[in-house]
């Protein structure tokens, strides 16, 4: 059950760097890598990434609009996550720490999420 990772910047003058660095500490074997902007529907890595995912892969990301720029995209990107039945967990977005014996962050509900969007 790999653990992937995806990194992305807006533009040619900005590095990857601290990105790839972030994930593969939190134990990503492979990052998908664009310079894209995240308002582009056309991100050729993210699609790859999700191609690839299997049931109880994981993705990671170092911050949520490293995904998406708009919460529709961001909904819908966690959705074909969850298709595939993989899990995902963004590095620096975590309103709580885990409770013992909650569900690992991917898997948790729509309702859990919509709670925390109030």
């Amino acid at each position: 059950m790999p653990t992937y990772g995806y990194a992305r910047v807006s533009t040619d003058g900005q590095t990857l760097d601290a990105q790839i660095a972030q994930l593969k500490a939190a134990g990503a074997e492979k990052v998908f890598q664009e310079k894209v902007s995240g308002a582009r529907i056309d991100r050729p890595q993210l699609a790859r990434l999700l191609r690839a995912l299997e049931p109880g892969d994981r993705v990671l990301v170092t911050r949520l609009d490293r995904l998406a720029r708009s919460t529709r995209d961001l909904l819908n990107t966690l959705a074909a996550i969850a298709e595939q039945k993989a899990g995902f967990r963004s590095l620096n977005d975590a309103r709580h720490p885990p409770r013992a014996g909650s569900a690992p962050p991917g898997r948790r509900s729509r309702r859990d999420l919509q709670a925390g969007s109030r």
